[in-house]
C-alpha cells in the first residue's frame, strides 16, 4: 500500500512539475526540450524509489509528511532552476495538505510546531533578503525562496527549518563553482537561482539524514583539530 501511494503521489508531482514548467515556457518565451523531460523523468524515479525504500520504515504520517516535502522541492526546485521563478501557489497546495496531515495525526502541539517552523524559515530568509536589498541595493535571491523555507518549515519545524535554511547556503557555493566550470559544455546560464539549493537541501536532510549528520561531526573534528 505504501508503495502503491509513493508510485501514485510521485506520478503527480512529475505531472505538476511539466506543468509549471510549460507554464513557466509561455510566460517566459521559454522553450522546454525533450532533455529536461528526460533528465526530469530519472530525478523521479531516482526520488520515488528511495522514497519507497524508506516508506518501510516510516509510519503513515511521517510517509505522507515528509514525501510531500521532498516533492514540492523538487518541483519548486526544477522549475526555479528551469525559470528563475517559484510558484507561490504550488507552495501553498502543499502548504495546505502538510498542515491537513499535521492536524489530523499531532494535533495542536503538531500544528504549533509547524507555525514555529514557517516564522523560524520567514525570519531567517527573510531578514538576509531584506537587508541585502539595504545594503547591496539588490536582492540575494528571490522573495520565492523566503516563501519556499517558510513552506519547508511548516512540515519540519523550526529546528530542522534552520539547519536546512544554513545547508542551502553551502550547496549553492557548491553549484556555483560546478556552474563556472561547466557552464559552457552543459549550456548552463551565467547565474544560478537559489531554489536547487534549498530543494537540494531538504532532499539531503530528509533522505540521507544520516550523510548530513556525519559529514557535521567530521568537520567539527576537522575545525576543532584545526
Amino acid at each position: 500500500m505504501k508503495s502503491l501511494f509513493v508510485i501514485c503521489f510521485s506520478l503527480l508531482a512529475y505531472a505538476l512539475n511539466i506543468y509549471l514548467m510549460k507554464r513557466a515556457a509561455s510566460e517566459e518565451n521559454l522553450k522546454v526540450k525533450a532533455s529536461h523531460y528526460l533528465l526530469l523523468a530519472c530525478l523521479y524515479v531516482l526520488i520515488g524509489a528511495e522514497l519507497n525504500y524508506l516508506a518501510a520504515t516510516w509510519d503513515w504520517p511521517n510517509l505522507l509528511l515528509l514525501s510531500s516535502l521532498v516533492l514540492m522541492s523538487v518541483i519548486a526546485g526544477s522549475v526555479d532552476f528551469f525559470s528563475y521563478y517559484i510558484y507561490e501557489l504550488q507552495l501553498l497546495v502543499f502548504t495546505v495538505f502538510n498542515i491537513a496531515v499535521i492536524g489530523i495525526n499531532f494535533g495542536f502541539a503538531g500544528i504549533f510546531q509547524s507555525f514555529l517552523g514557517m516564522i523560524a524559515g520567514l525570519l531567517f530568509y527573510g531578514a538576509i533578503y531584506y537587508l541585502a536589498k539595504l545594503y547591496y541595493k539588490r536582492e540575494a535571491f528571490g522573495f520565492g525562496d523566503v516563501l519556499f523555507l517558510a513552506a519547508i518549515g511548516i512540515g519540519l519545524g523550526w529546528q530542522s527549518t534552520l539547519i536546512v535554511g544554513v545547508m542551502s547556503f553551502y550547496l549553492a557555493l557548491i553549484l556555483i563553482v560546478i556552474n563556472k566550470l561547466f557552464r559552457r559544455n552543459l549550456g548552463l546560464k551565467s547565474e544560478m537561482p537559489f531554489g536547487p539549493a534549498i530543494a537540494l537541501a531538504v532532499y539531503l536532510f530528509v533522505i540521507h539524514q544520516d550523510w548530513v549528520i556525519g559529514f557535521y561531526q567530521a568537520f567539527q573534528k576537522l575545525v576543532g583539530n584545526a
